[in-house]
């Protein structure tokens, strides 16, 4: 038996917060979900959007966490909850999974246990350099960061004969915002990464080898908000947002595959008024996106569309997977 519990964990940014989805059966800490910048089309400034949204937002691809190490416990014939948690979601947080289940049908009951389980619950750190001025003014840089790396082993005896499975990842968070902020002005940049790094083990049965997968959600934002002399004022937003997967399938009896997968977008727009408050409209608006997916199973895809003032104006195939 194998057990997977697919989870739907974004964020909508700009937050300096760590919330990761972590499934739970009977309140155990077994996997975690990464967070994924997601950012909806009306983020920031719904003009940054159009019409090329940010990634995933009108495809949010759920992350499976791979429960195998429990199905010994979780298949003993008793009663068991397995649920997801959001770490530090103090208000208000969307998270939705599926629980998957592959049986096997040789054997009539399937038995099994837990062999190793160092995951804890995360432990992110802090760091406000937030400066208050006259004015007021507020300059500096709140950072929120979080490491952690686990192992977790379990086994089931099964027609093929015992099964272990191993897990192996690292987790790795980070958030950085930095504020100049005046009467006139509000400036914000922010940099986030989000990178989840696992090696997944199976000795025995037909499934024998290792995988390996490697997810990284870099997400770059600037703001800015100006008020002019005469009044008038502006809001310029940019924002390069990526995500990259690599897979490695390595089968104990048969060949290796990789897929690679590169999705970004990068965007940049402006907002005007005028000193009555009336909205000019959108000036300036560029955005680009490259997608790139290399699967044995597929070949490849290689694509890069272009955006100007909100109107699609260019879509040029890319010199393939092999560069």
């Amino acid at each position: 038996m194998t057990m997977a519990c697919r989870v739907g964990c974004g964020a909508c940014c700009i937050a300096p917060s760590i919330s990761p989805c972590a499934a739970l059966p009977d309140g155990k800490p077994a996997g975690v979900a990464p967070v994924y910048p997601w950012i909806y089309t009306g983020g920031i400034d719904p003009y940054l959007w159009e019409p090329i949204p940010g990634v995933q937002t009108l495809d949010f691809k759920p992350y499976r966490v791979d429960l195998t190490p429990f199905a010994g416990v979780l298949s003993d014939g008793g009663a068991h909850t397995v649920a997801v948690s959001v770490y530090n979601a103090n208000s208000y947080f969307l998270a939705t999974a599926n629980l998957l289940a592959f049986e096997d049908h040789g054997s009539s009951a399937v038995t099994g246990g837990l062999l190793t389980d160092t995951l804890t619950e995360p432990n992110p750190v802090v760091q406000e350099n937030i400066v208050a001025g006259a004015g007021p003014t507020y300059t500096g840089s709140v950072t929120v960061g979080a490491n952690r790396s686990f192992t977790i082993s379990g086994y089931v005896n099964t027609s093929h004969g015992r099964v272990e499975t191993t897990v192996n990842q690292t987790v790795n968070f980070l958030s950085k915002q930095e504020f100049d902020v005046n009467a006139n002005t509000d400036v914000q940049n922010a940099q986030q990464t989000s990178k989840l790094d696992s090696l997944v083990t199976t000795t025995g049965g037909p499934l024998a080898g290792r995988v390996e997968k490697h997810f990284s959600y870099p997400l770059n934002l600037g703001y800015s908000y100006v008020v002019n002399a005469d009044g008038s004022f502006s809001q310029t937003t940019s924002s390069d947002q990526q995500d990259l997967v690599r897979v490695q399938d390595n089968p104990k009896a048969g060949k290796a595959m990789i897929s690679d997968l590169s999705n970004e977008v990068n965007a940049t727009d402006t907002l005007k008024w005028d000193a009555n408050g009336n909205f000019l409209g959108p000036t300036g608006a560029h955005t680009t996106q490259t997608y790139r997916l290399h699967e044995p199973s597929r070949g490849c895809y290689d694509r890069t569309i272009t955006a100007e003032n909100q109107k699609l104006v260019s879509v040029k195939d890319g010199p393939g997977c092999s560069k």
